[in-house]
């Protein structure tokens, strides 16, 4: 069982955007890629795209490809925990593909650790 204080991992936290952008299976916000364009596209992009599980390729490269994720100096680091300053920036990038979404991108600024 999770636990609140748990971290989520990156790739994790990929799934669950492109989960949430597309709950409306009649208009999904994000359309998976056939896996080895996907695959290919993760390993273009970053040095270690290959160690994305296979289980989240299509959802992660969907994520990667509209510009949602947050990179770290040219690698994706599938594993590691998301930060919490990279979850938000991905979320309000999120929010801006929601069409007739009203708020624009949140001003970051204001945390510290959002360099």
């Amino acid at each position: 069982m999770a636990r609140a204080d748990q971290n989520i991992s990156r790739v994790e936290f990929a799934v669950l955007i492109y989960r949430i952008l597309n709950m409306d299976t009649d208009k999904p916000l994000l359309n998976a890629m056939p896996g080895q364009e996907t695959k290919a596209l993760l390993q273009t992009r970053y040095s270690d795209g290959n160690e994305v599980p296979g289980w989240a390729v299509e959802m992660v490269g969907a994520v990667v490809n509209k510009g949602l994720m947050v990179d770290r100096n040219g690698r994706l680091e599938a594993d590691m925990p998301i930060t919490r300053i990279e979850a938000t920036v991905m979320v309000s990038k999120a929010l801006r593909t929601i069409p007739d979404y009203k708020y624009n991108a949140a001003d970051l600024s204001v945390y510290m650790d959002s360099t």
